[in-house]
């Protein structure tokens, strides 16, 4: 059995109504390449029908498998934790997360290759720098631009979006960040990317699109419990609780 190239982790919180055009959206480019790859869809959480559709689409899609954390219940969320269980559990040399809803689409890897090919271990899709393409309403480009500006100040000066669910990393990146990750809520992704640079990777942030899709499980709550991760991660620096990372 050939090893796997790419592997696409998708974290599912209720995502019955949506779940399967985005794995068939997925599988269907995957199937076009020319390297091995698998969907691994790691359920979060869920009270709906979303196990049930994707064990249904696993007897199809021979690349697709699932995982499920089950209930665990967290004031500030619990979507990191299934990314970085995912992750973990992925198999690819390359691994990739994105969201259920599609809203960047797989495609859009095409932009990442060629800077890992050149030697970066970590590149991540932005919505806020040159060239990208936005499509979202303007109350939550308000707040993401807000958050960000906190973000640069206290976290990760440069980057301008930490939060768009597309970041495409090495199998040996993954192994070194998220194995060291404590936040499991919406802040993950600030200290994933905090962690890359601690650890000395080579980080690049990429224009994609991006394109907002209605139904969103996201409240504006996440907002202020991401900017407490946010909190959290300068505080635990100060303190030296990522000061024996080399």
């Amino acid at each position: 059995m050939k090893p796997i190239h790419l592997s696409v982790v998708i974290p599912a919180y209720n995502e019955s109504h949506r779940i399967t055009p985005t794995i068939r959206s997925v599988a269907a480019y995957l199937s076009a390449q020319n390297y091995e790859a698998e969907i691994l869809v790691v359920l979060n959480n869920c009270t709906d029908d979303t196990l049930a559709i994707v064990t249904a689409l696993e007897a199809e899609i021979s690349m697709l498998r699932h995982m499920d954390i089950g209930m665990i219940q967290s004031p500030s969320g619990t979507k990191g934790l299934a990314v970085r269980s995912g992750m973990l559990a992925a198999t690819g040399e390359y691994r990739i997360y994105m969201d259920a809803d599609n809203a960047a689409q797989i495609e859009e890897i095409e932009k990442l290759w060629p800077y890992m090919q050149s030697g970066y271990d970590v590149v991540f899709g932005s919505r806020y720098v040159a060239q990208s393409k936005l499509h979202v309403s303007w109350y939550r480009r308000l707040l993401s631009r807000a958050g960000n500006l906190a973000v640069q100040a206290l976290l990760l000066p440069g980057v301008r979006d930490t939060q768009c669910a597309f970041k495409l990393f090495t199998a040996r990146a993954t192994r070194e960040i998220f194995s060291r990750m404590h936040i499991g809520g919406w802040g993950f992704d600030m200290e994933a990317l905090f962690l890359a640079k601690r650890l000395s990777f080579c980080i690049r942030e990429v224009a994609i699109q991006w394109k907002e899709i209605d139904g969103s499980s996201v409240k504006p709550k996440a907002f202020v419990t991401a900017l407490e991760d946010l909190v959290r991660i300068r505080v635990w620096a100060w303190m030296g609780k990522y000061s024996d990372l080399k």
